[in-house]
């Protein structure tokens, strides 16, 4: 997950003439924050993402997945945050790391759930609820 050091990312949705989002704008935020860079614009061909929203499932649906899949509810006084997480790219483009469930890239975030059973849960683009310790690491 990105974590304290790491530079402030904002993702802009860009839409189509319908408000459907057909992409994303990264930016990222300088350290005196000052100033942003445009790190890169994704496109979500073929798939839209109505309403503008930059995640491709709804925070509902990733709840009722790991209520499903994981047979526990969230935790009590927490919400689904949005994340993404470091990846070693070199691993991910040779094939010694396979994930095609988001979450690499900040304008492809994925869902962070805190179980009442005491676990982190992410859920996936593919609608999948992975423990967090089953997400692919930098290191690998």
């Amino acid at each position: 997950m990105a974590g304290e050091t790491d530079p402030d990312f904002y993702v802009l949705p860009i839409l189509d003439k319908t408000g459907a989002a057909i992409g994303a704008a990264e930016l990222q935020l300088n350290p005196p924050q000052t100033a942003i860079d445009v790190v890169g614009i994704f496109s979500y061909d073929p798939q839209q993402h109505p309403g503008g929203v930059i995640p491709r499932i709804s925070a509902q649906r990733a709840i009722a997945a790991v209520e499903a899949q994981r047979h526990t509810t969230m935790r009590a006084g927490n919400a689904p945050q949005l994340i993404y997480f470091d990846v070693n790219a070199s691993a991910l483009e040779t094939g010694k790391i396979m994930w095609r469930a988001g979450g690499i890239f900040p304008g492809d975030p994925i869902w962070l759930i805190a179980g009442a059973d005491g676990q982190q849960y992410v859920v996936g683009v593919d609608g999948h609820a992975y423990l967090l310790s089953e997400l692919p690491r930098s290191s690998q």
